[in-house]
């Protein structure tokens, strides 16, 4: 095994004892950016629209959106089968 010199990591090691910071790379032209899944996106849509919906409701209706919402956060709503076909032929 070949061992190199040792003085960049002596002079790093004293930088850091001294306080010094070591200076970094200037970042050129770099910015952040996010890009959303097609299902994040479907999802964004799918709340902006029940929350909508939300602003728009009767109370009895939202009781019954809260309680829906409530079940979808805690995992245990279901639809049944029957009731979204029952929906796509109506």
């Amino acid at each position: 095994m070949k061992i190199g010199s040792v003085n960049p990591i002596i002079g790093q090691y004293n930088q850091i004892r001294t306080g010094a910071t070591p200076k970094l790379p200037e970042a050129q032209g770099t910015t952040d950016s996010v890009e959303l899944s097609p299902e994040a996106l479907l999802f964004s849509e799918a709340f902006g629209a029940a929350r909508k919906s939300m602003q728009e409701a009767t109370p009895g209706q939202e009781v019954k959106i809260s309680q829906i919402m409530e079940q979808m956060r805690a995992g245990s709503y279901q639809v049944e089968v029957k009731d979204i076909c029952d929906k796509l032929l109506s």
